[in-house]
């Protein structure tokens, strides 16, 4: 990604004209998405690429969940196949241990089911039963990526259906969150959370009522002392799915990602041994002497730093 198209990109999206310290920041931040941030701008002499479009600030997101797989066996499920230029990306950036399962509703995309990592799957997404077969022949994926018909419908149901599905250790990603507003979609224009409408009808609602479920040992309000809420609901429940297999939700602007990946555990305290002062003023003490401190803690941890 050069200056120039960097500049053009800033002023077309009225950002101004950057400055070359502010482009060098972009380049150290995005990291490796630099290298596939051409390709939505392919040169004239590659015609055959798929075409795919996507909003800018997934791509970093993508990298943050997807590099811990790279170079590993990977199966990766999306759906919304649409033009198919996803699929070259991401098999060249996971490697060859990379295979694809694209579920769309469009029986053209079956054209790209030509190789023996692509499968392609023909179903709507708002179909429980589709879903049971596709976990039937499907039994391990790591990824799932929900870039499909965006409708309330469609991504609750596919939530519900294959975050509890993929593998312990594995990223659940749904995309186009701004469709919770969107009529069409069967959305609430300005909804939030305040609407009680809005938390159970959107997937936006959905994403907020998760965050309360990875919370909710701390809703009695125990503060140090954690509880398990939800201890009573029926086991298939999505709150006892968020609670017992999901480890962290990232939220990013209309992009929200599952990453499973323990088992549950009441949370507990962690401290080192050491000298402990208590909350409140305890007089005036000598000051700390921190280079003696590091050079032991260093013999314990490893880390490479020369003091």
């Amino acid at each position: 990604e050069s200056y120039s198209y960097y500049y053009r990109y800033n002023t077309a999206v009225g950002m101004g004209r950057p400055t070359v310290g502010a482009y060098r920041a972009h380049r150290i931040r995005t990291g490796i998405r630099v290298r596939y941030f051409h390709i939505l701008q392919p040169p004239q002499d590659f015609p055959n690429l798929p075409a795919w479009s996507t909003w800018l600030a997934y791509l970093e997101a993508y990298h943050i969940h997807f590099h811990r797989y790279r170079g590993k066996n990977v199966t990766f499920l999306e759906i919304g196949i649409q033009s198919g230029g996803k699929i070259a990306i991401l098999r060249d950036y996971f490697g060859p241990g990379f295979t694809y399962i694209g579920i769309d509703i469009n029986n053209t995309t079956r054209m790209f089911d030509s190789a023996d990592w692509i499968n392609v799957e023909i179903g709507d997404a708002a179909s429980r039963s589709f879903w049971a077969e596709i976990k039937k022949k499907y039994p391990h994926v790591d990824i799932v990526l929900d870039d499909g018909g965006h409708t309330m419908k469609q991504q609750k149901t596919t939530i519900e259906e294959m975050l509890p599905h993929i593998h312990a250790e594995g990223v659940y990603i749904c995309e186009d969150l701004s469709t919770s507003w969107g009529k069409r979609f069967q959305g609430r224009p300005y909804g939030n959370a305040s609407d009680g409408a809005f938390l159970s009808e959107t997937m936006f609602g959905y994403v907020h009522q998760s965050l309360d479920w990875l919370n909710s040992m701390w809703i009695p309000g125990g503060v140090q002392y954690p509880r398990d809420f939800f201890k009573t609901a029926p086991p298939g429940s999505m709150w006892r799915t968020v609670v017992d297999q999901v480890k962290h939700i990232h939220l990013y602007n209309q992009f929200v990602v599952y990453e499973k990946g323990k088992t549950w555990t009441m949370p507990h305290v962690v401290g080192t041994i050491g000298t402990q002062i208590p909350y409140w003023y305890s007089g005036e003490r000598e000051k700390v002497d921190w280079m003696p401190i590091l050079n032991k803690l260093q013999n314990l941890s490893g880390s490479p730093w020369k003091w």
